[in-house]
């Protein structure tokens, strides 16, 4: 899904991306302030950043509401990301 995917489901079940950084916080209390899981929620769903540990905890976490952020192209092996080119070609 894209970001603007993502962020229109969670508009469209009453969630806003800040309640999304309130309940990341509340699980990482010990790792990261609310105002931080935000910018790293924010830039996790525009593919800007790539935090495996959240981007698993947010998949699990919205996978009822068919949610998912998928690993950014530029942080795949060469491998991977040549493989798909050729699939597409």
């Amino acid at each position: 899904m894209n970001e603007k995917q993502i962020k229109r489901t969670l508009e469209d079940n009453g969630i806003k991306v800040i309640d999304v950084a309130r309940r990341m916080h509340t699980d990482f209390a010990d790792t990261i302030t609310e105002r931080s899981a935000e910018t790293m929620l924010r830039n996790l769903i525009a593919g800007r950043s790539w935090y495996p540990t959240y981007a698993r905890w947010f998949n699990r976490r919205y996978a009822h509401l068919g949610v998912r952020v998928d690993k950014p192209d530029w942080v795949k092996p060469v491998r991977e990301r040549m493989a798909a080119k050729r699939i597409a070609a």
